[in-house]
């Protein structure tokens, strides 16, 4: 009632009267075709992807939920070699590995002290790693390595959270005060002088070229330590939790897809002098 229709044509005229005008529209025509076309394509082959990074700072303190590892896909598994061969000898050294779950709460004097608690982590050949038959027969993981078990253990928070929950893995010289079978220290520090720990475990990344399955998997090989009979190895490895939010379907009716998953972000080594009594060398 109070607008103007809008036409190609003079006057709104049914026919183009001028070459110009019916060359212009039809200009126009095939333009608007090729573009939409164009863009369909785009839109169809799922190119020119636009991915937006967003880095969320939590305050561990206050948010510090625990998470199974293995509800991600996340496994590791170890191994001590001298020469190139795995050997696991009691006589020499064992491990343990342990789920630690640490929280701050006041003692009866009504001070803030840490308490902890921890779930040994049975360890066993890895005839089961979380990854796929060929990863694990590439990397020789199944022949001489072990992982957990059963695939049941959580992390979360941080060392100054109310409540920490961690893996604990441990290399330890044999003792002789409760292990009768324990080779002489000399013995020992020899063949430890010669070996060396390894460790495989799960990574995680986003692969924003992939539109079926974004979240990718690898395993991260690069520990490699050198086990020194004088020496403690200390080593923090810190796995952090990501959120994705996909918005790439061809029609976004019911919002956007959320998903999340598991990645070690980092590592941080240190090295001291070995203490006898406390036995560690990993």
């Amino acid at each position: 009632m109070y607008g103007k229709d809008l036409t190609l044509t003079l006057d709104g005229e049914d026919r183009h009267t001028t070459y110009i005008g019916a060359t212009l529209t039809t200009f126009i025509l095939v333009f608007m075709i090729i573009y939409g076309g164009f863009q369909l394509e785009i839109m169809f082959k799922r190119e020119r992807t636009t991915v937006n990074l967003k880095s969320i700072y939590e305050d561990l303190n206050i948010r510090y939920d625990n998470y199974s590892l293995s509800d991600f896909g996340f496994d590791f598994a170890f191994q001590v070699s001298k020469f190139g061969n795995a050997v696991y000898d009691e006589t020499y050294y064992y491990y343990e590995v342990e789920n630690v779950n640490s929280w701050w709460a006041p003692d009866e004097n009504g001070i803030i002290t840490r308490y902890t608690t921890s779930t040994d982590l049975e360890m066993a050949p890895c005839t089961s790693y979380n990854a796929t038959q060929s990863k694990v027969d590439n990397l020789g993981i199944s022949q001489s390595y072990y992982c957990p078990k059963i695939k049941d253990y959580s992390v979360g928070g941080q060392f100054s959270s109310p409540n920490y929950r961690y893996l604990y893995v441990k290399l330890l010289k044999c003792d002789s005060t409760f292990m009768p079978n324990c080779k002489t220290d000399a013995e020992i520090d020899d063949w430890i002088d010669q070996a060396q720990m390894n460790m495989f475990y799960n990574n995680f990344y986003f692969d924003s070229d992939d539109y079926d399955s974004p979240i990718k998997s690898f395993i991260d090989d690069k520990i490699w330590w050198k086990i020194m009979p004088k020496f403690r190895k200390d080593a923090d490895i810190f796995i952090r939790r990501n959120y994705v939010s996909l918005n790439d379907g061809y029609v976004q009716i019911t919002g956007k897809e959320k998903d999340s998953f598991v990645s070690v972000s980092g590592q941080r080594e240190t090295i001291d002098d070995y203490e006898v009594g406390d036995q560690k060398l990993v």
